[in-house]
């Protein structure tokens, strides 16, 4: 075979390489975010309240909350985490975040910032923002405070009750 042949062969080649190349359909959505690891971020909503827990309260995370790049941190007792966007469960981003202090770092406007300062320990304070899978940054897009709804108040049990009130 002469080297003109084996020219002409290649090309040839390379050209039906090319067109089924051109010609076959690019993958799914999926087979592309499993292939870069990449996958669309998750809005969240924190629902609870700046603080520890009440007493007497029970359930709940007991969270750590860092702003930006500063020393601020605010302990924060949650009540809901609602996943607006995704099927991913609450639990599953917060057993992620768990081992962690801070457990959440929040970059938003200085005026969400200057409502999560001002809020006191009484007040229901909702923390919506955007994350991204495994990471712990929580890009906030709105803070909102508003009075806690009236906790009951749980009467004494009628009868005779042992040193622990039971």
């Amino acid at each position: 075979m002469n080297p003109g042949e084996r020219t002409s062969r290649l090309i040839v080649v390379l050209v039906i390489a090319g067109a089924a190349a051109a010609l076959s359909e690019p993958p799914s959505v999926r087979a592309q975010i499993e292939r870069r690891g990449f996958e669309p971020p998750e809005l969240i909503q924190l629902s609870g309240h700046l603080g520890p827990p009440y007493s007497g309260e029970t359930g709940g995370w007991n969270l750590k909350l860092g702003v930006r790049f500063t020393p601020t941190h605010y302990d924060y007792h949650l009540y809901e985490l609602r996943v607006v966007n995704s099927g991913r469960l609450g639990e599953q981003i917060l057993f992620a975040v768990e081992p962690y202090r801070p457990n959440f770092f929040l970059f938003g406007s200085k005026d969400d910032m200057a409502k999560l300062e001002t809020a006191s320990a009484e007040e229901l304070v909702k923390i919506t923002g955007w994350r991204r899978a495994g990471s712990r940054v929580l890009s906030v897009t709105a803070i909102d405070v508003s009075p806690a709804p009236t906790p009951t108040v749980r009467q004494a049990p009628i009868g005779p009750t042992d040193q622990r009130g039971r």
